[in-house]
């Protein structure tokens, strides 16, 4: 390999070719200063394998990198030995050892690759190395979940409710005891992004004690985090947890309200042009429960869809309705969480816009 080499070098190399082989092959290396060996180096690993080592410098290090290789000249292959076995020579007794697994690899990905890349590469080798847990809780039903995260500290069970679905996490929530959820909550309200060891230690207990036993899915704020998660909860057990928060902390109760999409807020957020393409994506006797529920819950998100339909159509539902009788409370919930889920669907699809609560 040709490198380039400082031009008062070049004395030295004539000096030295006049002495015994064993100097010729070391002398040359002592004539070039730290910095000068590590460009060598650098410029032996060539463009390709020296790229990853120029994205880990500062400003100031790749300047000086730039003027010390400019000042090179010519470097010979018996010099270029030299620097790389006195290299080596010093990590041998450094000692020098390295950190493999899995934090590991991805503290070095996450550095050097696109978050998106260095995700799914991550996730994969999560499912290809057997530590799916997350994944393996998104299917586990509702009333197991329920038991399982009633027997956890409140902390845990909030971490393994943000990590699963908010759809999943409702239902879930819904089964737990009043003051058990009242815990979690509260937890949630405070959880941290932990360390990649801590939630790796929590999913290694997880699939310790839930699924070896014979009982046998972007960190966001917060609040959005709670919202995302009773947004699916009963109708009831969603009231009573506002409840409680508004008593114990009514600036995190708004605030998790301001992040809910719920049956009433539908009157506010759902544009009047948008209602037609909603109804038709719902089920005719979903919506016929959902609107039978809302007299009692949410009489103005009634009154907006039946005065935004056809007349012909708001009669014949109104007619339905009044024929429906009383409907249970179980029923009004899944009914309305289905229209939800439709409206949410046409958002994310992009055939509707919600209005924004910084929207007049």
């Amino acid at each position: 390999m040709s490198i380039p080499v400082p031009a008062q070098a070049s004395a030295s190399r004539a000096a030295v070719s006049q002495v015994s082989a064993p100097l010729h092959s070391m002398t040359p290396a002592s004539a070039f200063s730290r910095a000068q060996k590590a460009a060598i180096l650098l410029g032996l690993l060539g463009t390709e394998a020296a790229g990853p080592v120029f994205e880990g410098l500062d400003e100031g290090s790749v300047k000086r990198f730039v003027r010390t290789m400019a000042g090179l000249g010519q470097v010979e292959p018996e010099v270029v030995r030299a620097v790389v076995r006195e290299f080596l020579a010093e990590i041998e007794q450094a000692e020098h050892s390295v950190q493999g697994g899995l934090n590991a690899a991805r503290t070095i990905i996450d550095r050097h690759l696109d978050k998106a890349v260095a995700s799914r590469i991550l996730d994969e080798l999560d499912v290809f190395s057997g530590r799916n847990v997350w994944m393996r809780l998104s299917v586990v039903d509702a009333q197991v979940m329920a038991e399982f995260l009633a027997r956890e500290h409140p902390q845990s069970a909030a971490l393994i409710l943000s990590r699963l679905s908010p759809e999943h996490a409702g239902r879930i929530v819904s089964l737990l005891d009043f003051e058990k959820a009242q815990q979690v909550v509260m937890a949630i309200r405070k959880i941290v992004r932990l360390p990649a060891s801590s939630v790796d230690a929590i999913a290694e207990s997880i699939n310790r004690t839930l699924f070896t036993s014979k009982v046998s899915s972007t960190a966001t704020q917060p609040a959005e985090r709670l919202g995302s998660i009773i947004n699916h909860a009963s109708g009831e057990f969603r009231d009573s947890i506002i409840e409680f928060l508004e008593g114990c902390d009514p600036e995190f109760a708004d605030e998790t309200k301001r992040n809910m999409f719920t049956f009433p807020d539908i009157e506010a957020r759902l544009r009047r042009q948008d209602v037609g393409a909603v109804v038709r994506s719902v089920d005719p006797q979903t919506l016929i429960k959902a609107l039978a529920g809302a007299e009692k819950n949410a009489p103005e998100t009634k009154k907006f869809i039946l005065a935004n339909m056809s007349t012909r159509m708001a009669e014949a539902i109104a007619q339905e309705i009044k024929e429906a009788g009383v409907v249970r409370r179980k029923e009004i919930d899944i009914a309305q969480s289905e229209v939800i889920k439709a409206i949410q669907r046409l958002e994310q699809s992009g055939e509707i816009t919600l209005v924004k609560d910084d929207e007049e």
